[in-house]
């Protein structure tokens, strides 16, 4: 192998070690559900895991009015599962007759130096009758 190859082998190398290195842990936003789809009256949990690769001194959850009308608040837990990840999770109550559409939600991150807003996938659950 030739010393131009090798070292164009060894830069790339390094900077996949590098770039690889500070992307591998990516601030995630997950949303999902206990079912997989609804029914009139059926109560519901609603999950929002956030993966962080920094510790942040807030996070800051959506409230009651940022869920559809077909859904009613019935509580809400957070579990902070360690300095990098941390879990909500709401209890909603299903009244109508269609499926139900969870829009994509923002989560901000508060730290001392800056804001910054994550958004969730969006999810989607059948009626079922």
């Amino acid at each position: 192998m030739s010393i131009r190859k090798v070292s164009f082998l060894i830069l790339l190398i390094s900077f996949f070690g590098i770039f690889g290195a500070t992307n591998s842990k990516a601030q995630t936003v997950r949303l999902s559900s206990d079912s997989d789809s609804v029914s009139v009256g059926d109560i519901i949990q609603l999950n929002i895991k956030v993966q962080l690769n920094q510790e942040v001194d807030e996070i800051i959850y959506p409230d009651s009015s940022a869920f559809p009308q077909e859904l009613t608040w019935l509580g809400v837990q957070q579990f902070k599962l360690t300095d990098f990840s941390d879990s909500l999770s709401y209890r909603v109550q299903y009244f109508a007759n269609q499926d139900v559409f969870i829009p994509s939600f923002p989560i901000g991150l508060v730290t001392q130096n800056d804001t910054s807003i994550l958004y969730s996938n969006s999810l989607t659950l059948p009626f079922r009758s």
